[in-house]
């Protein structure tokens, strides 16, 4: 019972990862690049689908623990994990149409605040990227409902 709890589990996390590479995906690169972006993202994800038995079948080798298979998912799996912290935030900002706007927008490397947006405060040409203001998205009430 317990052995199928965690497989169901573990499908529906896969799934739900499954879906974020789209979404990730079509978010972080602009259109001119999206396709290749969204492309490249689904061809690493189904190249580690087609490795992933043989990995597991490591285990059965002589000389090899079974222990040695869930260590290296483990592993691969906490390192992406990790490196998803270096991804950019893109909440409430923006899609770029061009390489060009892509690469001259700052990008957020914060926690998400849930129901909550950043705004940039206007001050000067120097400090208009260094002000950041919190707003409460509830002060965002559309009238007329």
């Amino acid at each position: 019972m317990a052995t199928t709890a965690l497989s169901v589990c573990g499908y529906n996390l896969i799934d739900c990862t499954w879906t974020s590479v789209y979404l990730i995906t079509s978010e972080l690169f602009p259109t001119v690049l999206r396709n290749t972006g969204q492309g490249t993202g689904s061809t690493s994800a189904r190249i580690g689908g087609i490795l992933a038995p043989y990995v597991a079948l490591m285990g059965t080798l002589p000389g090899l623990s079974i222990a040695f298979p869930v260590v290296t998912f483990a592993v691969v799996a906490t390192l992406a994990g990790i490196l998803m912290y270096w991804i950019p935030e893109t909440l409430f900002s923006a899609m770029h149409q061009t390489i060009e706007e892509a690469e001259a927008a700052k990008d957020d490397y914060g926690i998400p605040c849930c129901g909550r947006r950043l705004n940039r405060q206007r001050k000067s040409a120097a400090e208009e990227n260094d002000a950041i203001k919190m707003e409460d998205l509830s002060d965002e009430i559309i009238e007329g409902d």
